[in-house]
């Protein structure tokens, strides 16, 4: 179960930079956009910074990273359909006990 916390922080890493970039494409490169356009870009720049304290927090193997990789886990489940499969396979494979005994 070891290994799938380190997946987990990997893949946390992955995909708070993919929202960064994603994030802050819209916000600085895309000329005259809407408000709410923005107002997402800037939801997902924010986003981005969870994501990554999840992942350093799973590496170090401290309780507050499954605390971070649960809420981002739970974020991304609306992400359809890689974004789901984060969030799920974040809730399962956090859940067990081996998990909960590798982590302080």
């Amino acid at each position: 179960m070891a290994d799938h916390v380190r997946i987990i922080a990997i893949l946390n890493f992955v995909w708070g930079a993919l929202t960064l970039a994603g994030g802050l494409q819209f916000f600085f490169f895309v000329d005259a956009a809407p408000a709410w356009i923005q107002l997402a870009a800037a939801f997902f720049i924010l986003l981005a910074i969870p994501t990554a304290l999840a992942g350093i927090g799973l590496v170090q193997r401290r309780r507050w990273g499954r605390t971070f990789a649960y809420i981002t886990g739970g974020l991304s489940l609306v992400s359809i359909p890689i974004g789901t499969a984060f969030g799920i396979y974040t809730f399962v494979a956090l859940k067990t006990p081996e998990v909960d005994a590798t982590l302080h």
